[in-house]
């Protein structure tokens, strides 16, 4: 790795929280013992908070001032903040029939878009084929997207295919990234995208092939975040397209134990760090420290 090239951004989901403040001291936290672990060197990071329960549809008040503490926090920390909607949304619904969805991610957005945080959101089932991915590009054109370009409010997560799911084929990625407002970024999930879209993340080439992939289907202009998640199951097994992550990177289907598919791991999070994409893990809080201890011992840290 040169010097001149910037390590990742990486961080790890939050959970629930009351208030946006307990956050920013867990991303402190985080920020201050990576400091301390690595040479008191600056190393970015991120965080991934729930705006209320994961399951409800009732998204909690951000107050101006809540807003501002974390906008400063960013901008001190060079860190990033994502807020993931809940689960409960399935953007394929009419919002004519049901507008739940629709008011839990307006609320989201209109709620963190103050402090500039993008929305993370899973795209929603298709439910006995009674909806498509058309029927998710009219839900989002009910919305009012506005700002500058290059802002994206709402990103929008591939599935890992299990039952009805929307978004997990690159032809679905690709039309929903051709219908809908440039404003709707996107997230990439490793553990989502290893049954769904089947790359191969344990060597340098097949990343290589997997973000030229990206490129051609969806934009890595449009890609705002990868969750970084190892997978419990093979796609070849019964229960291979569930949504289920390793309790641990390495400890799962996609990286393993083979010393030899850490070559593709490192390589991934380095060309995250070129593209200027943060990785969230949504398994264990520690992971970051791992990831970035993993980083020191196998590339050259930089300015060192």
């Amino acid at each position: 790795m040169e010097k001149d090239q910037v390590w990742p951004l990486i961080g790890s989901d939050a959970g629930c929280t009351s208030a946006i403040k307990m956050e920013l001291e867990e991303l402190a936290r985080i920020n201050s013992n990576v400091s301390t672990l690595f040479g008191n060197r600056r190393i970015g990071n991120a965080l991934q908070f729930f705006n209320g329960h994961i399951e409800s549809y009732y998204r909690k008040k951000i107050t101006d001032q809540d807003a501002q503490e974390l906008i400063n926090y960013m901008n001190s920390t060079q860190s990033r903040a994502f807020c993931h909607c809940p689960f409960s949304i399935n953007l394929a619904k009419d919002p004519l029939e049901d507008d739940r969805s629709l008011k839990a991610l307006l609320s989201d957005i209109t709620a963190v878009g103050k402090a500039g945080v993008s929305a993370v959101c899973h795209i929603g089932h298709g439910l006995k084929n009674k909806f498509t991915v058309n029927h998710v590009c009219r839900t989002l054109s009910a919305l009012d997207f506005w700002g500058v370009p290059g802002t994206y409010p709402l990103l929008l997560e591939n599935a890992a295919g299990d039952g009805t799911e929307l978004g997990v084929s690159w032809d679905e990625l690709g039309w929903l990234a051709q219908n809908t407002d440039p404003h709707v970024g996107f997230c990439i999930d490793t553990q989502h995208s290893f049954p769904g879209l089947r790359p191969d993340l344990t060597n340098p080439d097949g990343v290589n092939e997997f973000l030229k992939q990206i490129d051609r289907t969806i934009g890595l202009s449009r890609v705002k975040l990868f969750h970084l998640n190892d997978s419990k199951w093979n796609p070849n097994q019964p229960k291979g397209k569930k949504d289920c992550h390793a309790p641990f990177l390495q400890e799962g289907q996609i990286w393993g134990n083979d010393p030899k598919t850490l070559t593709g791991l490192n390589h991934l999070l380095l060309r995250g760090g070129e593209l200027g994409i943060p990785f969230i893990t949504e398994t264990s809080p520690s992971c970051p420290y791992v990831i970035y201890d993993f980083l020191s011992k196998t590339n050259n840290p930089p300015g060192q």
